[in-house]
This record gives C-alpha cells, structure tokens and sequence, in this order.
C-alpha cells in the first residue's frame, strides 16, 4: 500500500466485498522519497481469486 491507501481500511473492504479472509504474516512501513508505503504478506483464504481481484482494484498488489 502506498500514500493516502494507508490511513484507509483496505483489507477490511477487501474481506467484506469477497468474503475471504485477510491476515497479515509480516509487513513493514517506510517512506521512499515523500511517499509512505507498506509492504504485507497476507495470507488470505477463501475466494483468493475475488480477494486479490479486489486488491488490484484498489490498487494495492505487487506479486
């Protein structure tokens, strides 16, 4: 996730619109020049497909 992305509740959206479920394994926060960023590794069960569909909706994945 990236700038205003981190103050919003994407992954809840995420799980509410798919019905999966989220969890985070291990992530960080950092800033690259003046932008803030996250990087997660989720873990998501159920309907991954829908789940990660969501996620690039959002705008939020990079495999």
């Amino acid at each position: 996730m990236r700038g205003d992305a981190l103050s919003e509740p994407v992954l809840t959206r995420v799980a509410r619109e798919t019905g999966a479920d989220l969890a985070i394994l291990d992530g960080r926060i950092g800033n690259f020049k003046d932008v803030r960023f996250s990087q997660l590794t989720l873990g998501i069960s159920g309907d991954t497909a829908a789940a990660l569909a969501a996620l690039e909706r959002y705008g939020q994945v990079t495999q």
